[in-house]
């Protein structure tokens, strides 16, 4: 039972974050779009969410050796 509860939390947890997380992108994105146009704001977004995807990987790949 604690576990099952422990689990649901979790989940919801990483589903509060994801919203979060597109949150942030979003007001970055439109941030950006008053300052350098919406071609470069979601290019510039886009590349900054690869990098920190590769960072990720990476990371995770360094963890599991």
């Amino acid at each position: 039972m604690r576990t099952g509860a422990g689990l649901a939390v979790v989940v919801v947890a990483a589903l509060l974050l994801f919203v979060g997380l597109g949150f942030c992108l979003w007001a970055a994105y439109h941030t950006l779009v008053a300052h350098i146009g919406v071609v470069n704001a979601a290019l510039s977004v886009g590349v900054v969410m690869l990098f920190l995807a590769g960072v990720m990987i990476w990371t995770a790949i360094r963890l599991t050796r």
